[in-house]
Parts: C-alpha cells; structure tokens; sequence
C-alpha cells in the first residue's frame, strides 16, 4: 500500500474533520520517514501509558491496605505488557464501531434486500466480540495488576460489570465520532482528540470501579481464591505503607 492508497484509506474511514486534522502530519510522516526520532516518540509514548498502568495497579493495592512489592522491573513489565493489551483492545474497539458500521453500510448497499436478521446477526456478532477482548483485558489486569497471590477468574462481577459500562462508553464514543456533534461546534477538530482522551478516562474509571467491587465482594464474603488483606494485617499494611510514603 502506497502513501496515497493510505491516506485514501483513512479518509474513507475516518470523519472530515478528524482526517484534516490527521492529514499534514501522517502526510509529512509517509512521506520523509524520520526512524530515529518516531522510534524515540513511540517509547516516550509507550512510557507515558505505562504510568497511567502503575498508577492504576497502585490504586489496586491501595485498596488492598498494601504497597507494591514486585521489584521496579518487574512492576513497569507487568505494566507495560498490560498497557499493550489495553491498547489492543481499544484500537479493536474502535475499528469494530467506526469500520463495522461502515462494512454494515456497504452490505446494505451491495445488497438492499438483506435480510433482517442477517443485519441483527452482524450486530451481534460484533458486539460479541468486543465484550470478550474487553472481558480477557478486564481480567487480565485485574490478575496481574495488584501486588498480591490471587487465583484467576475470567469472569467476576468486577470484570463483568466494568466490561458492560466500557463498552456503553465506547458505544457512546462512537455515536460522537460518526456524528460529530458539539465538540465539534465549539473547539473544531480538536473536539475528536478531546473526546478521546474522555473517554480514555472513563476506561480507567470504571476499571477502578470494577476492581473495587471484587475486592469488596471478596471482603464481605471472606472468599479464599483472592487472597485480600484480612482485618489483622490491615493495621500492620497501612503502617508499612505509612512509612514508605513518609521515606
């Protein structure tokens, strides 16, 4: 694929506004390669979202009344492999709302008198698909984030849960991305780039919220597979934890 067989590409798949945004760099990036300085951008990059990936497993063992105990390394690996699996499946994500509507456009097209339930089987399938990559990146951060022996569980009402809002969200970014509404109006093409770090955001957000409730179920149940913090270590965490944030 040439340079304008892929720019052609993204501007069938992407709205206006967000291409002309996109159009000059990715043009300039096509065109005069600069390998040094793109590998150097995509590691700062990648640095950057694996922080947000420490600071989320942080606030896991916070909840927990403990602190990391993985060696740095190894802590910013897990994070980085997490990162790289999140990152996956919002491009997934994204791919399956913006160019499956536009694949369910084109069939319509090809094919007027498709039949209905064909047109509901393609809606489903895709909203299949994006429940489970959403579920396995869920619970995979979910196992591997927090800095405690737990047994893994593909599915729990956390995981469960936080799949179902991430995907209402991304359900909800796609509606703007494929309508362009008011943040369009008010802060031009930037508003696709806003609207994407919200929803971003609302990702870690309800992540939390979903790891919060296993970790609550777990306590309220007294459940052994996860092994949280029992009420006699909790005093004895929060002084070691103490004493690492005052060092």
């Amino acid at each position: 694929m040439d340079n304008d067989q892929a720019m052609a590409f993204l501007q069938s798949v992407l709205p206006y506004s967000l291409y002309q945004m996109a159009d000059s760099t990715i043009s300039d990036i096509l065109s005069r390669p600069r390998g040094g300085l793109l590998s150097f951008g995509v590691v700062f990059a990648l640095f950057l979202a694996t922080s947000g990936m420490v600071s989320l497993m942080n606030a896991f063992n916070r909840i927990h009344y403990t602190i990391e105990k993985r060696p740095y390394y190894k802590a910013r690996g897990i994070a980085t492999f997490l990162t790289l699996i999140l990152a996956f499946v919002l491009v997934l994500a994204i791919a399956l709302l913006v160019v499956g509507q536009l694949f369910i456009n084109w069939v319509q097209h090809q094919n007027e008198m498709l039949e209905q339930s064909l047109f509901y089987l393609i809606i489903v399938l895709r909203f299949l698909i994006m429940f489970l990559f959403f579920l396995l990146a869920i619970s995979s951060i979910y196992y591997l984030g927090p800095s405690i022996k737990q047994r893994w569980s593909f599915i729990s009402p956390g995981s469960v849960l936080a799949t179902c809002f991430c995907l209402a969200a991304s359900f909800g970014f796609s509606a703007y991305i494929s309508n362009f509404g008011l943040y369009n109006k008010l802060y031009g093409s930037i508003g696709a780039l806003i609207a994407l770090m919200l929803w971003i955001y609302m990702i870690s957000v309800i992540i939390l919220i979903g790891y919060t409730l296993n970790a609550s179920i777990d306590v309220a149940l007294d459940r052994k597979g996860v092994k949280t913090a029992q009420p006699a270590k909790m005093k004895v965490e929060r002084v070691e934890m103490g004493h690492a944030q005052d060092s």
